[in-house]
């Protein structure tokens, strides 16, 4: 009787509340604690990682910045040069289409200078000189400067060479007083910009002139 009373009492002992949670779920027994961890800030290194990348970005477009002035100023006086080689060509052109022979003042040329006489509502004398960098027009008193910063200044006359019957450019005209105006007059010239030397070249006809002769050695005639 006895022992029939101590096993119903360890039958029906009440458990523990761990116990019995253990027993209702028994899955959950063995599972890992969840922790959440604490927010937490920027190290050193990471914020000199992003201070040198910054840098990097930084750096980078004020040298695409720069590139672009400078290749922005470069277009602004290679157009400021080219309009000065049109306008001079222009002038140039027109006086010598315009060109006058006559006997008391012919067509006289060098290499860094011309003289002659063109006609524009009335005949009279203009020159075209090359001095300290300054190409000049001059037309009696009055005197215009049609290009400046000029390095190189050169026109060359066309005369044909009797014995290889091709056409050559010489530094000289107006030697011999029938010769009249050149038929065809090179010009060239280079213009400085900050250092950097523009070359400019042209063929100018003129439909009053005639081409030069070189005789036998090279002489002119």
């Amino acid at each position: 009787m006895n022992e029939t009373r101590v096993l119903l009492r360890s039958r029906f002992a009440p458990c523990s509340v761990t116990q019995g949670a253990a027993a209702i779920h028994p899955a959950t027994a063995g599972d890992p604690v969840i922790r959440r961890e604490k927010p937490r800030g920027s190290t050193l290194i990471e914020l000199l990682a992003a201070l040198v990348i910054a840098s990097l970005f930084f750096f980078t477009f004020l040298s695409v910045f720069r590139s672009t002035v400078k290749a922005s100023a470069r277009i602004a006086s290679n157009l400021l040069r080219y309009r000065q080689a049109r306008s001079f060509f222009l002038v140039f052109e027109r006086d010598l289409r315009n060109t006058v022979d006559t006997f008391s003042f012919p067509f006289k040329g060098e290499e860094g200078k011309c003289s002659f006489i063109t006609f524009q509502e009335r005949p009279f004398q203009v020159d075209y000189l090359w001095k300290n960098g300054l190409l000049v027009r001059r037309r009696g008193e009055d005197s215009r400067v049609l290009l400046v910063h000029v390095k190189k200044f050169s026109l060359e006359y066309a005369y044909k060479d009797s014995d290889r019957g091709n056409i050559v450019f010489l530094p000289i005209w107006g030697e011999i007083s029938d010769q009249g105006p050149p038929a065809f007059l090179r010009v060239s010239f280079e213009l400085d910009q900050k250092g950097e030397l523009v070359p400019f070249s042209k063929m100018v006809d003129i439909p009053q002139g005639q081409i030069g002769w070189l005789t036998a050695g090279g002489k002119r005639a």
